[in-house]
This record gives structure tokens, C-alpha cells and sequence, in this order.
């Protein structure tokens, strides 16, 4: 599972090691920070401080969790990728990286940990674990090929053999070994992920209004 071909392909889904984290957290970074609803409400792009702290927040889901990218094969850039994590509420958070400096990152983390805590998804769906997909990104030059989908539906496929011990260790972190997910989660603002989401049979677990900017919706899936 560490590189599959794609659209006869022409591209290749690759898991993320630390060779492609440079470039998939500036992708990440960069369009979250241009595009992604949240960002944009708290106007993140408008602080390089903010920018380097997202960026920090993103390199530490890569460097943690189990991340997914496409490479187009006949330039050999990342045009699209996935950050996942393995979140198990009663042990850490991933928004707990560091303390953060520039109010407009603070106000992005505090709109996202007020979310979280308004619905405890651990909770309510008896989960200890669950692997949350935390970014989600196609570079603009790419879209409307169906990669976002082709990376939602590959982490899913994934979670689903790590919930049923399906995997050979060395495909996982040691740090996550004893971390069996028993569902996938994930917070989304864009019409597109969320089609992708009611597509591969997630369920529509909350809604969230963001002022005028729209709305995030939290989906989820248990195995």
C-alpha cells in the first residue's frame, strides 16, 4: 500500500514519509490557509506568524500520524494530499502542539477546540480511538480529477484493515501500534469533501454553523 497507481496511471498515491513532508505540509499549508473555511474566518493568511504556527500544527499530524499524498507521475510533484492522526481522547490532543503566539492562530484553535468539545463523538459512539482525517487538500491545477475522493476513500480502506489488524507492523508508526481505530472522523468545510463523505458512507454526525462563511460538518464512520 506504499504506491498505487491511479487513472491509468498517471498518478500514484504515496504513504507519506519524512522525504515528502516538506512538500505536503506546504500544500496542506498553503491551501488551507487560501481556500479552507476556518482559515479564512479567522484570517490567517493575513499573519506570516499564523502561517508558520499552521504549518507547524500540520508537520506534527504528518510526523505522527498516517498521511497519504498523489504524486503526478510525469511531473513527480504532491498535487494532492491527506493529513490522518490517530486520536485517542484520554491520552493527548493534536492542538495541544504547542502555545500558540499569534492571536489569529489562538482564535483559529479555540474555534476548533470549542467545536470539538460541544459534541464528544468518543463519547457518544463508545470509541476509544478513532483515526480523524485533519487536512485534506488538492493543489487548485489538479482539482476536478477526483483525487481528494481517491485519498478519502484510501484512508478509510486503511483505517478499516488497522481496525480489523489486517496490516503488517512495519506499515505502521510504533508509537500507534497499540492504537486500533474503531471508526474514522472528520471535520469538513468544503461542499466537495462533504460529497466525498456522503459518498463513502459516512454519516452526518453534527453541523455547525461559522457566521456567515458556511458551515462544518462532522462525519463519521464506525466499523
Amino acid at each position: 500500500m506504499d504506491c498505487i497507481n491511479i487513472l491509468d496511471g498517471k498518478y500514484q498515491i504515496l504513504r507519506v514519509t519524512p522525504d515528502l513532508y516538506d512538500e505536503t505540509e506546504q500544500l496542506l499549508t498553503d491551501l488551507s490557509v487560501n481556500h479552507e473555511l476556518t482559515c479564512l474566518a479567522t484570517k490567517l493568511k493575513d499573519s506570516p506568524v499564523a502561517i508558520s504556527e499552521l504549518r507547524a500544527l500540520v508537520r506534527h499530524v504528518l510526523s505522527c500520524g498516517i498521511s497519504f499524498a498523489i504524486r503526478h507521475v510525469c511531473s513527480g510533484r504532491i498535487v494532492s494530499a491527506v493529513a490522518n492522526i490517530i486520536f485517542n481522547e484520554k491520552k493527548y490532543s493534536i492542538y495541544e502542539l504547542t502555545e500558540y503566539r499569534c492571536p489569529k492562530m489562538i482564535k483559529y484553535n479555540k474555534l476548533w477546540m470549542d467545536l470539538e468539545v460541544s459534541y464528544n463523538i468518543y463519547k457518544e459512539w463508545e470509541m476509544d480511538s478513532i483515526l480523524e482525517i485533519a487536512y485534506l487538500a488538492t493543489h487548485l491545477d489538479f482539482r476536478c480529477r477526483g483525487l481528494a475522493f481517491q485519498l478519502f476513500k484510501h484512508t478509510i480502506d486503511f483505517a478499516r484493515l488497522m481496525s480489523e489488524e489486517k496490516l503488517p507492523s512495519d506499515l505502521i508508526l510504533k508509537d500507534m501500534q497499540k492504537e486500533i481505530p474503531k471508526g474514522v472522523m472528520t471535520m469538513l468545510t468544503s461542499p466537495y469533501s462533504r460529497k466525498c463523505g456522503y459518498k463513502l458512507g459516512l454519516e452526518i454526525v453534527k453541523t455547525w454553523p461559522i457566521s456567515d462563511w458556511g458551515v462544518v460538518e462532522l462525519q463519521a464512520i464506525k466499523f
